[in-house]
């Protein structure tokens, strides 16, 4: 169900380049809070960029990004994760010397507010993560690492936050566990996701709104059911025949 209501994020018309290239060219989207949105498109299309300039780490070319009505578009990377976006980023970066718990205690140092029941609501979220609480985050397998950052994420008490590919390098059984994660905590805590992942239908399946972009452009945006019936996203992206009825 598309939402509507006060808006976490605003992006206005936004550009990217790298030298010559431009990656993101006259981007908007916005998300109302508590929203789900997926962003699809193949691999070079401008998702990780787009995840990259709303936390900070590259700069516009051109545009403006509001988190929460305040213009970020200058504000540093570390501002940003303090005011509330927490990004994910694809490959599992987690902090391989130190244990689980520090991981998530790391997490803490950016909260917007004080809570020491974080901690329980990611152990409950991911099981697994208590009880390798005080094992190194760096003989964890690949989902569990992936549960970890997730959860760092999260022990930020985030008003957005950004999912790169959390799938990715996974075997179905973990990812489907991933997503079930994913989904438990959007519905339990209402904090407001955009998602990138490269199993389309799931990530359909889990939002409300989608985007999908193509060569640094938006091409075509909508409910998913709307994006389901489309004959070019259906077979490009879901690989699946586009619905007729």
């Amino acid at each position: 169900m598309e939402r509507s209501g006060p808006l976490v994020l605003e992006i206005q018309t936004i550009t990217v380049r790298y030298g010559g290239l431009t990656a993101l060219d006259s981007v908007s989207l916005s998300a109302p809070a508590g929203s789900f949105t997926a962003l699809i498109g193949a691999n070079g299309a401008g998702k990780s960029t787009l995840f990259r300039a709303i936390s900070g780490t590259v700069p516009l070319a051109e545009g403006r990004i509001l988190h929460e009505s305040a213009d970020v578009t200058q504000m540093p990377s570390h501002e940003r994760a303090r005011r509330g976006i927490a990004h994910v980023p694809e490959g599992r970066h987690v902090f391989k010397t130190m244990t689980v718990a520090e991981n998530i205690e790391v997490g803490t140092y950016s909260a917007r507010a004080s809570s020491p029941s974080i901690y329980e609501f990611i152990y409950c979220l991911f099981p697994r993560l208590k009880e390798r609480r005080n094992q190194l985050a760096g003989v964890l397998s690949g989902g569990e690492q992936q549960m970890l950052a997730i959860g760092r994420a999260l022990a930020s008490r985030p008003s957005l936050l950004l999912l790169d590919e959390p799938s990715i390098g996974l075997s179905p059984a973990l990812g489907d566990e991933i997503f079930e994660a994913i989904s438990n905590m959007h519905r339990e805590t209402g904090v407001t996701v955009l998602l990138v992942e490269q199993r389309v239908v799931e990530a359909l399946e889990l939002c409300d709104m989608a985007h999908v972009l193509q060569n640094g452009r938006i091409v075509e945006s909508g409910p998913p059911t709307s994006l389901l019936r489309s004959k070019d996203i259906g077979r490009a992206y879901v690989g699946l025949p586009p619905v007729t009825a």
